[in-house]
């Protein structure tokens, strides 16, 4: 659990855990039919977070919380590994599968984009991921959308390569962060 400050306002970034999920629920409902679009790891259903929670050697899910309201405004959902959609992609790419390799599905509340607490909540994520792991590669779950040019530019800004391109429901770009570069 970390707690941080942006503009005066204190904001606490954590793992998911069971008391959380309504609220994790009432975020999703929240978010606008362009970000749900682009935003696909799971279903946005309390049960498919509880199925997920329970599967803690795979997934990882943190949300960051303005502590004064207890509003979520971010959640973040890491796989240990490869997931099978995305693995002959990766494999194409000359990639070869280590400890250490993470996909990331973030999403953040539209009304918080940016604002920096995407930024915020990778920080702090990929710096556990370092102490875990000595090298953590992080690649972007699905990939980002080809039309979506302010998450491209975001993942860039974070130190996001573009890998290549694949066609999934339109152009899509696999992106990928090695930390010891």
């Amino acid at each position: 659990m970390i707690r941080v400050t942006i503009d005066k306002l204190s904001l606490l970034i954590k793992p998911l855990q069971e008391q959380d999920i309504n609220r994790v629920v009432e975020y999703f409902t929240s978010l606008g039919t362009d970000t749900k679009k682009r935003f696909a790891p799971h279903p946005f259903h309390a049960e498919a977070l509880r199925r997920i929670g329970k599967e803690k050697r795979k997934y990882t899910q943190y949300i960051i919380i303005h502590e004064e309201n207890k509003k979520i405004l971010g959640y973040f959902i890491l796989h240990s590994g490869w997931i099978a959609f995305d693995y002959p992609r990766f494999a194409g790419y000359g990639l070869v599968k280590q400890p250490g390799d993470f996909e990331l599905a973030p999403s953040i509340a539209d009304e918080w984009h940016g604002q920096g607490l995407g930024t915020l909540m990778f920080d702090q994520v990929t710096k556990q991921l370092i102490h875990e792991y000595n090298n953590p590669r992080i690649l972007l779950w699905g990939g980002v959308q080809a039309s979506n040019l302010k998450a491209i530019r975001f993942y860039e800004k974070l130190g996001f390569q573009i890998l290549g391109e694949f066609e999934h429901h339109g152009k899509n770009y696999d992106m990928i962060y090695e930390s010891y570069k």
